[in-house]
């Protein structure tokens, strides 16, 4: 029996199952890379995560009033973002630059979306980024290990006519709707998610995912 705490998340046990060399580099030995990219897809869903999260934070915080429909406020934290990147890598200036107005041209296409459409009407954000755990004991070897998660986003969702159902809300940049849709029964994050909820006494009825397409319109 071993009395070290060992701690899993989500994108561990996913990182396990999809391949465990790299589980094993990255999760076991802890390695990291020498230089972390800041540019490509990964620092774009990066930066549209931030904004998305920023946005709905302040609305949360009762501050929509410094939002306006256009979303400036968020983008601002946008904006901010890239400029750090530049600074710390002026040698890839121009290719931040570049994603940069990509991951901008989704953010100003998803605030103009929710204005024009009304999508997220009846969502009222009640915790931003939260931290979710539980320790468990395993059955074979008794060591205690910690599962965590960090949600994106709980929120109260009243549709036309309903009850207000607590909902998990996940943010997702992807190249398009079709391929992640059809295999979202086999994602088992929400899942995870339900299960650490419970523990805590919080309860969900379901998920909302919020996909932006890593397109500038």
């Amino acid at each position: 029996m071993s009395d070290e705490l060992m701690i899993v998340s989500n994108s561990e046990i996913q990182c396990f199952k999809r391949c465990r060399r790299k589980w094993w580099l990255s999760y076991y030995r802890k390695l990291v890379p020498i230089r972390e990219e800041v540019v490509g897809v990964r620092s774009v869903g990066t930066r549209v995560h931030a904004v998305v999260a920023q946005w709905y934070d302040q609305i949360a915080l009762g501050e929509d009033a410094d939002l306006d429909s256009e979303g400036y406020g968020a983008l601002w934290l946008h904006d901010t973002l890239v400029q750090a990147d530049i600074i710390a890598n002026p040698e890839k200036a121009d290719e931040i630059s570049k994603d940069g107005d990509l991951s901008r041209a989704m953010c100003e296409g998803y605030f103009e979306w929710l204005e024009e459409t009304g999508a997220d009407e009846g969502i009222t954000p009640i915790a931003i980024e939260e931290e979710v755990a539980q320790t468990i004991i395993t059955p074979v070897t008794m060591t205690p290990v910690e599962v965590r998660a960090k949600l994106d986003l709980r929120v109260s969702f009243k549709g036309p006519g309903e009850e207000p159902q607590d909902m998990v809300f996940d943010h997702k940049s992807v190249a398009e709707f079709t391929t992640p849709t059809r295999v979202l029964h086999l994602d088992e994050q929400m899942l995870l998610y339900d299960w650490l909820l419970r523990w805590q006494n919080l309860f969900v009825t379901g998920a909302i995912y919020n996909m932006i397409r890593r397109v500038k319109r």
